[in-house]
Order: structure tokens, then sequence, then C-alpha cells
């Protein structure tokens, strides 16, 4: 039997084309934002950069296929993919999932928040832009 394969798109042969992405809530138990049903990322490479000069994950919905940019502090920036969602949506329901997962225990380093630990993710796949790593979450009050 051969096994014939199809490629469809040009493959990049430059180290440019090679980065690193961290998935950062694996092996989390915390439901409400947990992978896969969720994935958070931390993208690098020469293509990733701060969005409108902020670090941030990318979070994304298996099931109704959207994907957004939300910065390391809980503030939604950008839809990346509608899915099922409305280009309206401020997705609201996923910052308040996302920082209360922040503030959680880090499963992989449990002397770590998940919040410092996405920090050091950004830093570790964008060596060119670092950012201060806070060791605290900003406090936030009211309604979304």
């Amino acid at each position: 039997m051969t096994l014939k394969i199809k490629v469809t798109e040009r493959i990049p042969t430059d180290e440019s084309a090679i980065y690193e992405m961290a998935t950062v809530n694996l092996d989390d138990p915390f439901k409400e934002f947990s992978y896969p049903t969720y994935k958070a990322i931390i993208k690098g490479g020469p293509r990733e950069h701060p969005y409108n000069g902020k670090a941030h994950v990318h979070i994304s919905h298996k099931q109704d296929g959207w994907e957004i940019r939300m910065s390391l502090d809980g503030h939604f920036l950008s839809i990346v993919r509608n899915g099922r969602r409305s280009e309206k949506d401020k997705f609201t329901d996923i910052e308040k999932a996302y920082r209360a997962w922040v503030v959680r225990q880090c499963v992989t380093f449990p002397e770590i928040t998940n919040y410092v630990y996405v920090q050091r993710q950004w830093n570790a796949n964008n060596p060119d832009h670092r950012i201060d790593v806070e060791q605290e979450f900003p406090s936030y009050s009211g309604s979304f």
C-alpha cells in the first residue's frame, strides 16, 4: 500500500516560519475555563507582537469556532474569528471566566498563580516584546 500526500499550501522552509506556542490552561480542573473546550494559548515568533501595545493570550472555543485576543490582565481586545458568536459580541462571559481562572493556583507550577504563568509564557515566547512580571492580578470591581 502506498500512501500519497497532497500538499495544498506552500510549506515555509526558513527559520522565521518556526515559532512557539504555549497552551496555558492544560490539565486545569477549573471547569469554567477548561481545556479542551476552551484553549488559551500564548503565541510567539516573528509574526506575533503586542496587539495595540498589549501582551495578550489567544482564547478559542472548540465547538463554537471563535477565537479572541484577551490582554493578560483580563480585557477583551479583538475577535480573530467569530465562529457562532456575533461580531458585536464583547465576550464579557469570557472576560469573567478568564479573570476567575487567572487568579487561581497554577496546576503546572503550584507555587505561582496562572497570572504569573501567562506573563512568563509571554516573555518566553516573545523575547523581543518582554513585559515586567507582576505578582498580583489587578483588582476589578463592579459589573461588566
